[in-house]
């Protein structure tokens, strides 16, 4: 497998695991090394998520 890297990172989510919603707009536009988001809590119609984002340049953001 061939290492793979993008400048943007994008949100997707699926409710049956298999047919997944892409967001249009990026989480983070431009220079993104690598990030995780989470589940922080959830109801029985949304979930509220916290993200970290690691950019190229060093600086990491916190979203939550």
């Amino acid at each position: 497998m061939r290492n793979q890297t993008s400048d943007m990172n994008y949100l997707a989510y699926s409710k049956d695991g298999l047919h997944f919603r892409v967001f249009e707009k990026p989480l983070a536009a431009a220079n993104v090394y690598r990030s995780s988001v989470f589940p922080k809590t959830s109801y029985s119609k949304s979930i509220e998520l916290g993200a970290v984002i690691g950019y190229k340049s060093g600086w990491n953001l916190w979203l939550s």
